[in-house]
């Protein structure tokens, strides 16, 4: 069993030829204030919808009237804002879900944990497959390429 922690996860890892939570590593270029041998890694949180909820998150906010029909044809500033939106600089724990977490476009996102169909832990993200994507909170003006 592994440590309690608010987490989705079981952070024991018996079959590692190491231990992830002492693995020994050094701070990034250009970061100070930490000591020479970090003992944690950076980790990172997805939230990944499944081919069906980005069809219909498409034919909702993209293939609109006034939209752009589909993904390919946004602009990189909306595919980035889309993309920003399902990821987090941090780990998603259980209690983020409920309370909200901060994802890449630094909007503060809570999740119906029904619309979760997978968890799993990575080496350096937390994965969370979903029926449902997120909405950039911006969604009103991602018909409006003047905005970006």
């Amino acid at each position: 069993m592994g440590y309690k922690v608010d987490s989705l996860f079981n952070i024991n890892f018996p079959q590692l030829t190491f231990a992830i939570t002492n693995e020994v590593t050094h701070a990034p270029a250009g970061v100070t204030g930490l000591p020479a041998d970090v003992t944690v890694r950076y980790q990172y949180g997805l939230v990944a919808p499944t081919d069906a909820a980005i069809d219909n998150f498409v034919s909702n906010y993209l293939s609109v009237s006034g939209g752009w029909g589909n993904m390919q044809l946004a602009p990189y500033s909306i595919k980035r804002i889309i993309i920003n939106t399902q990821m987090s600089n941090t780990p998603i724990y259980g209690t983020d879900i409920t309370n909200g977490f901060l994802n890449g476009e630094k909007d503060v996102v809570t999740m119906d944990p029904t619309t979760i169909i997978q968890k799993q832990y990575g080496s350096n993200c937390s994965f969370i497959g979903v029926n449902k994507m997120v909405i950039p909170a911006h969604s009103g003006a991602l018909q409006d390429l003047s905005t970006y």
